[in-house]
């Protein structure tokens, strides 16, 4: 893979793919920045999804580059994704559920550590792994539930421990697949405190998909808005929701918005 050199943890550069006759993703290009919280929104079938699972590799564009810390990764496979310090949360939630919620995060730890393919781990790197397992689940606010069994959690709790075996991978790059998709509207604001603190004490960079509009321009630093496959816009939170495009495509007329 290719250096090259640039101030962006994450390009894309003209990124294009097609199903078929229908091109989900129509010459995307977009630059974020180290320690960035950008969004990506747009109504149904404008193509974010898509978007995102060709960051992640889940799918191979027909054309374009991806750049992740100025290497070229657009052949990267998935897992080569993860190793570079992408981190990945679903849409739907992604645990082992017939062991401890700790036990969960800890193997994250382990598996990014050079012990992950160690059936035994002595007691002093064990105790490591352990703490920052501990410090990984008070971040979700779910250390006092770190010996509970994943599949008691509720569903806004697995997502929780998601977003903390994502933590555990210690990845530069966070990437949320709506992470409150299924949560009750008193659920949310749990999350949105979760990313705020995480954004506060590890400064990572996060790129999030979500509908919930609201969530979206509290937490975004910018927010790229997608229709019909096409990057329409891109801006600051105020700048979208002032943008006529925008209004028309996704946020409805400007008195509603």
């Amino acid at each position: 893979m290719s250096e090259k050199q640039q101030p962006y943890i994450l390009q894309t550069v003209d990124l294009t793919k097609s199903f078929g006759r229908q091109t989900a993703v129509n010459m995307v290009s977009l630059n974020i920045l180290p320690g960035e919280f950008v969004s990506i929104i747009g109504p149904n079938g404008a193509g974010k999804t898509t978007f995102f699972n060709l960051i992640t590799g889940a799918f191979k564009p027909d054309s374009g580059i991806i750049y992740f810390k100025g290497r070229d990764i657009t052949k990267a496979k998935e897992f080569n994704r993860v190793q570079m310090g992408m981190a990945r949360c679903f849409q739907i939630t992604n645990v082992f559920p017939h062991i401890s919620v700790l036990e969960n995060v800890r193997l994250a730890v382990q598996a990014k550590s050079k012990h992950k393919y160690r059936l035994f781990i002595n007691a002093d790197k064990l105790k490591e792994l352990t703490e920052y397992a501990h410090y990984c689940l008070e971040i979700v606010q779910l250390k006092n539930m770190a010996y509970q069994m994943a599949i008691s959690l509720t569903h806004a709790d697995q997502r929780k421990l998601e977003i903390a075996i994502q933590l555990a991978s210690q990845g530069e790059l966070m990437l949320l697949d709506e992470p409150t998709a299924g949560m009750s509207a008193e659920e949310v604001p749990a999350i949105v405190e979760v990313i705020k603190d995480i954004r506060k004490k590890e400064q990572k960079t996060i790129v999030m998909v979500e509908h919930k509009l609201n969530m979206v321009l509290s937490l975004s630093d910018h927010i790229a808005v997608m229709n019909y496959g096409m990057l329409i816009a891109y801006g600051s939170p105020r700048e979208i929701k002032e943008n006529q495009d925008v209004q028309s495509a996704y946020l409805g007329r400007k008195g509603d918005a």
